[in-house]
């Protein structure tokens, strides 16, 4: 998409004198993606202090190529209030990290999550560095939520990359371009 492009979409969709700059965040619809882990880093809220993990994942081919999905994971045992965490909300943190570790190749270790959630957290975004730019499958499922409809709750699953002719690293790696000097404009 050209600078032309993305200027008249943003004309068309916004109105600099009511919307804010920042926009909305356009969710990715419904369904499975193949993406790539682009990103794993400490988001600390600044109004609350609230801690997680969260892991970029771009989609790399389809409709929605390019487009990121924000992944949290929250491995606080205790709530805001100090009372625990129910065990089945930190037992599905816990699995979803260790999904995406294995599937990307990291084998999370006890090390790993020994101490302060902190420092935890500081630990797994160097884990998981080395990692970035491997190849998952990631399937959204939303559920309702019913303290908040309008927002509902993000499901995730995430598989093995598999074997598709939509792999663009596949595809770039494969191609066989011949060039001749009738291709070339000069």
């Amino acid at each position: 998409m050209s600078l032309a492009d993305i200027l008249n979409d943003t004309k068309k969709n916004f109105d600099p004198k009511k919307d804010s700059i920042n926009g909305s965040y356009d969710k990715l619809p419904e369904g499975t993606y193949l993406v790539t882990l682009d990103n794993t880093n400490h988001f600390v809220s600044k109004t609350s202090g609230f801690e997680q993990l969260s892991f970029k994942m771009t989609v790399v081919d389809g409709e929605h190529a390019s487009q990121s999905e924000f992944v949290g994971v929250n491995l606080a045992t205790e709530k805001k209030d100090g009372s625990p965490m129910p065990d089945f909300v930190v037992t599905k943190n816990m699995r979803l990290l260790v999904t995406i570790g294995a599937l990307v190749g990291l084998t999370i270790t006890d090390e790993m999550v020994m101490g302060n959630v902190t420092d935890v957290y500081e630990k797994l975004v160097g884990a998981f560095l080395p990692y970035k730019g491997k190849l998952l499958e990631m399937t959204i499922k939303e559920s309702a939520n019913k303290k908040d409809p309008d927002n509902p709750f993000r499901n995730y699953e995430f598989a093995e990359a598999t074997e598709s002719d939509n792999d663009p690293f596949k595809k770039q790696a494969n191609d066989n371009i011949e060039i001749s000097d009738d291709d070339m404009p000069f």
